[in-house]
């Protein structure tokens, strides 16, 4: 995931950190990502959350977790292909479900709703 980031921000000015070119969040149950005011896991199924202020970045970063996927689900089933035991979710066929959203800058003197000062305002977002 650190080399999608950083091929996303090549070309981009020095002094511009590639983390505020394009995001990559892991949340939901399993991914020990802490949120809230009770700094709680989320219930919500494991998903990964691209998001970025620039379409064409934003498209590469997708493009790319979706095939860096891929090739994790393929190895997975490569290495249990021949072994007598296999996990009960190995013929478990692959889902890759994209929610896309486009954010609105807020409106000047507008309060941020849940205190996260890294909430993305203007950009796309996608969850896998």
């Amino acid at each position: 995931m650190k080399r999608i980031i950083e091929e996303c921000a090549y070309g981009f000015d020095p002094n511009i950190s590639p983390y505020e070119i394009v995001k990559l969040r892991l949340r939901g149950k399993g991914s020990g990502f802490k949120e809230g005011r009770n700094q709680e896991e989320s219930e919500d199924p494991l998903n990964l959350c691209i998001s970025s202020k620039y379409k064409e970045k934003y498209d590469y970063a997708c493009a790319e977790m979706e095939t860096l996927l891929l090739q994790v689900y393929d190895e997975y089933r490569q290495f249990y292909r021949y072994k007598p035991k296999k996990p009960a979710n190995y013929n478990t066929v692959l889902r890759i479900i994209k929610k896309e959203t486009t954010t609105k800058p807020p409106k000047p003197g507008a309060m941020e709703e849940d205190g996260d000062e890294t909430q993305n305002h203007s950009g796309y977002n996608n969850s896998y």
